[in-house]
């Protein structure tokens, strides 16, 4: 997985490309970490470019929103296929999780 990050006024967009499966989760955790390390709060994952996710990538998400409520940050995913959108209303995460269809309307909810 590879991970390209640009800021948009005070928010990080993390650009995923690859699949968010076991193996790679970990790639995304030590990114936002680094991230928030640096002092950021505010975090958009566009989820674009990825054609898979699996339990591990789905926990890895709960675990950044989790980190980001601690933070007093925020954390909003957009651009997921339909496969990643089912997967999480299946998980019952679009629930927990605030998922909106494009990179400018996660930006512009900050």
């Amino acid at each position: 997985m590879t991970i390209t990050v640009n800021q948009n006024q005070n928010v990080q967009v993390l650009h995923l490309n690859g699949k968010l499966t076991i193996g790679y989760d970990m790639d995304l955790r030590n990114k936002v970490m680094e991230l928030v390390d640096a002092g950021n709060k505010n975090f958009v994952i566009d989820l674009k470019q990825v054609p898979r996710m699996d339990s591990s990538g789905m926990g890895m998400l709960i675990n950044i929103h989790v980190i980001m409520n601690s933070e007093g940050g925020r954390l909003i995913l957009c651009e997921a296929n339909s496969q990643i959108i089912q997967l999480l209303e299946l998980a019952q995460l679009d629930s927990i999780l605030e998922i909106v269809s494009t990179e400018q309307e996660a930006v512009s909810s900050f």
